[in-house]
């Protein structure tokens, strides 16, 4: 599935709060992120993401998303996604290669055929908190991430039409006053940067 996403950072709480006071009604997800990867990062490196999601009131779910365009404002990607028991869960954490090897998405058997890097292993973790809203202009996301630096605060919009819903995103940034800044550059990137992985 090919999957269209606005991005722009905001600027702390009191922005993020502000946003979701103005679009109502929202149900929240509290997230745990477990990346994984080659030692050198080799699927990062090719826009290949590899997420196991926990959510405190559903099932884990596992993500495997390729970047085709990255903006200044936005991610249209390539992603697959199923949900796993617990059970499938703890023997991917316990061995990723193996798990994953025979695991049945085509976009991951497409990632992982020819690949001679090193062994996959867990990377590293990230909490979020999400609030989602649904309305004509698509599903739109709150997200408070806690990085190592303390917590960022972001706004994604998923939409089919970007021109659209890029107004609908410049018109409630007007509307409320917030100067959001565009930051297509994905969760995983920054905390990769953060935690010393990328070498630069």
């Amino acid at each position: 599935m090919l999957e269209n996403e606005l991005k722009f950072r905001l600027s702390g709480q009191e922005d993020w709060t502000r946003i979701s006071q103005a679009l109502g009604q929202f149900r929240e997800e509290r997230q745990l992120n477990v990346y994984f990867d080659t030692e050198d990062l080799s699927f990062h490196r090719q826009g290949i993401l590899l997420r196991l999601r926990y959510l405190e009131a559903d099932q884990p779910v596992f993500t495997v998303k390729r970047a085709e365009t990255i903006g200044r404002d936005m991610i249209i990607a390539e992603e697959e996604e199923k949900k796993l028991s617990p059970q499938e869960a703890e023997a991917l954490v316990s061995d990723p290669g193996r798990f994953l090897a025979s695991f049945p998405l085509p976009l991951l058997a497409e990632v992982l055929t020819g690949q001679k890097a090193g062994p996959l292993l867990q990377v590293a973790k990230l909490r979020n908190e999400r609030r989602i809203f649904s309305g004509p202009w698509g599903e739109l996301v709150l997200d408070r991430t806690d990085f190592p630096g303390g917590p960022e605060y972001e706004i994604e919009l998923e939409t089919d039409d970007l021109a659209s819903g890029r107004q609908f995103l410049q018109d409630l940034f007007g509307r409320l006053g917030i100067q959001a800044q565009e930051c297509a550059e994905p969760k995983s990137e920054r905390l990769f940067r953060a935690l010393g992985l990328l070498g630069d």
